[in-house]
């Protein structure tokens, strides 16, 4: 609701660069103020009982879920950068608690 009524020009909102994609690409909505830094915190969790962490289907759909927030990762960066906008990334340790060794 809340980025509705910043695209109907009701006010700005404060949200998720994830949830405002959509807005963000097609130039609904423009970031308020380059000077402000965009908080980066990609954090995806993935969870099942431990006991089906081995199964085969489990691991294809961890590899998929992980390839696309990377995908999605990469694809908010590069829009981030040719707006000029400055990022600080609260989670730097994200790949190493969940990729796999």
């Amino acid at each position: 609701m809340a980025l509705e009524q910043a695209v109907n020009n009701i006010g700005v909102v404060l949200e998720s660069t994830t949830l405002a994609q959509k807005e963000l690409f097609d130039g609904t909505l423009v970031p308020l103020t380059p000077s402000l830094e965009v908080v980066r915190f990609p954090a995806y969790w993935i969870v099942s009982p431990s006991r089906h962490q081995s199964r085969k289907l489990v691991q294809v759909f961890k590899r998929w879920l992980l390839a696309a927030a990377d995908e999605h990762e990469r694809q908010m960066l590069s829009f981030l950068d040719q707006h000029g906008l400055n990022t600080h990334c609260t989670l730097d340790v994200f790949h190493n608690i969940t990729r796999p060794k």
